[in-house]
């Protein structure tokens, strides 16, 4: 090879034609940049095609490194090709970035490259040369970047997040874990790294825990993904349990290679679900302990849970538990009524409260009071939740009573007609008069008795003494008003008030307001707190009557208002015959029990 103005280099040369190919021919064949330069300024001998790379058109043969390429300079090339000329050994460098050059001297772009620089020797041994050999990593340099920085955002997302996360090895040593995992424990990343996963500090507190997570790597191993919750140490010591997952990492041809391994603090959650299984079983206890018959119910009414009086009133036990609409147990009588108050305590979201007959595992049918309050979420009725109280025996010892006292009642009634026919047969010379005022005091008696026998002779409601009384007298309702709040009356009271009425509204027909047209009668009472206590106050006033004159004498009526009434009630009772018409005034303590019980609905 002879190039002028630079001398040949004669064994470099016989080399060469020793060779099957050519130079250019094998060179350009090489997958690399090929360059042969001589003497300390490494003037080009020689290019294969590759070096176009970096002539970028430029005639870059005979020329000095330095003066062909000045871009080189500062990149660390020229340097190489300095030091292997000079100390005749080969100079390498992995991985270099070097900066290509245009025609315009501007460095258009990167690449890296695999750079080799050898020494090469003329006749007397004496270095001459350098051969340059670059091979392009640049793809490979960027692939491997690339990778790094998607790990790196990995591991910075890994970080982020209170997930705790690891990489194992398929025979599950630690290759990687993240800084939650590290605080957790307490512990550095060169303190953990390189061990068997189980025996890091995190499973170090129980064997058990160790053998668990030790089966569930060597299925993860074998491509199967493990989840499962465990109790993990923490770097105080504490325990947390932790929802663990293991799963096999592949590759792009899909083989194992590692193993990702991550976790959820549920140390709250699994702490609910313990506080709710331990709630759910002392409301088991608690209600199959109940003589009640206890369900619970959906928003339809589909009845989901029962107690064990339940299952064993229905049956239930034999057939298990099941769901099932609860209308389904009653008499059929029952339902529609039933059906009706559940219908209208779902559309008002409000307490359920009836009585029907539900089916008893004998075949017979029972009667029930049934009680349910709905579980709201945002104003909806999402379940009920209830209790059937067995009153059967109640119910039968009712109906006994109710036929009893309707034949005390006939008897009663018998007993008054033929006091009432003794009367007339023993008083059929005294005054009329008199005989009728003994007939209506009868009456008045049996009226009372009506009244009470609705209430099983235990109490009366002072409304309906005052109202039934006038009604017996045949006053009519457009002549008496009759106002105040709700007062129970015991039954003697009730008796004796009935007959007070009685007397009051006799005399307003024979002499008083009712015995004209125009006259009225007002009736009402309040109640008030005195020194004692609550106190009643009842005022009858009569109005638009004859101008009333006080008797000369007190007779029966005005005796039993003011002497037995006044006794009865244990306060004071005045009749005031005022011009005006006759007013009534009773004052006494309040009755114990002064308002009914709420309706049920």
């Amino acid at each position: 090879m002879s190039i002028e103005g630079v001398p040949t280099i004669e064994p470099l040369a016989h080399a060469f034609d020793e060779l099957p190919l050519r130079p250019s021919a094998l060179f350009d064949r090489a997958p690399a940049i090929i360059s042969v330069h001589q003497g300390p300024e490494h003037v080009y001998l020689y290019m294969n095609a590759r070096t176009e790379l970096v002539a970028d058109g430029r005639d870059l043969l005979g020329r000095p490194l330095i003066e062909a390429v000045p871009e080189f300079k500062g990149q660390g090339i020229v340097e190489r090709f300095d030091l292997a000329f000079r100390t005749g050994k080969n100079q390498r460098a992995a991985e270099i970035e070097v900066r290509l050059p245009a025609r315009d001297g501007a460095l258009r772009r990167r690449r890296w490259y695999n750079h080799t620089v050898e020494p090469w020797h003329d006749g007397d041994g004496r270095v001459a040369g350098v051969m340059s050999f670059a091979f392009d990593v640049t793809e490979q340099v960027r692939s491997r970047r690339a990778a790094q920085a998607s790990e790196a955002r990995l591991t910075r997302f890994l970080d982020a997040m209170n997930t705790y996360a690891a990489r194992l090895a398929l025979d599950g040593t630690l290759l990687g874990v993240n800084a939650s995992a590290l605080s957790l424990g307490g512990v550095a990343a060169d303190d953990v790294i390189g061990l068997p996963f189980w025996e890091t500090y995190w499973w170090s507190h129980d064997e058990g825990t160790r053998q668990r997570l030790r089966t569930a790597i060597e299925a993860a191993a074998r491509g199967g993904t493990v989840r499962y919750d465990e109790t993990v140490r923490t770097r105080d010591d504490d325990r947390i349990v932790v929802d663990v997952t293991l799963a096999p990492e592949r590759d792009e041809h899909d083989r194992l290679i590692a193993i990702v391994a991550s976790g959820t603090d549920v140390t709250e959650r699994v702490r609910a679900e313990r506080a709710l299984a331990e709630s759910e079983a002392r409301f088991r206890v608690i209600t199959d302990a109940m003589p009640q018959l206890v369900w619970g119910a959906n928003a339809d009414g589909v009845i989901d849970y029962s107690n064990e009086q339940m299952r064993l009133f229905a049956g239930l036990q034999k057939v298990g538990q099941r769901s099932f609409l609860w209308t389904e147990l009653l008499h059929k009588d029952d339902r529609e009524g039933a059906a009706d108050s559940w219908a209208a305590a779902q559309a008002a979201a409000a307490p359920f409260e009836t009585e029907f007959r539900l089916l008893h595992h004998t075949g017979e049918y029972r009667w029930v009071l049934a009680r349910a309050l709905p579980l709201l979420d945002g104003g909806e009725v999402v379940r009920w939740f209830g209790t059937c109280t067995d009153i059967n025996r109640i119910k039968t010892t009712e109906t006994h009573r109710r036929l009893l006292t309707d034949e005390l009642n006939h008897r009663v009634k018998n007993t008054l007609a033929v006091v009432q026919s003794v009367a007339y047969q023993t008083f059929s010379d005294t005054d009329a008069e008199a005989l009728a005022a003994f007939d209506g005091r009868l009456a008045a008696l049996a009226t009372a008795h009506d009244l009470l026998t609705r209430e099983a002779w235990e109490k009366a409601e002072l409304s309906d003494v005052v109202r039934t009384g006038l009604r017996a007298c045949g006053v009519s309702e457009d002549r008496y008003t009759v106002s105040g709040p709700a007062i129970v009356l015991p039954a003697k009271l009730a008796v004796t008030m009935a007959m007070a009425v009685h007397e009051l509204a006799t005399n307003a027909l024979k002499y008083g307001a009712l015995s004209v047209d125009e006259g009225v009668i007002d009736v009402r009472w309040r109640e008030g707190v005195g020194p004692a206590g609550p106190r009643l106050s009842f005022l009858w006033t009569e109005r638009g009557g004859p101008q009333v004159v006080p008797p000369d004498q007190r007779g029966f009526g005005s005796r039993l208002i003011e002497t037995a009434l006044a006794n009865e009630l244990r306060g004071s009772a005045h009749l005031d015959f005022r011009p005006s018409g006759l007013v009534c005034t009773i004052d006494a303590p309040a009755p114990q029990v002064r308002r009914p019980p709420r309706p049920i609905r």
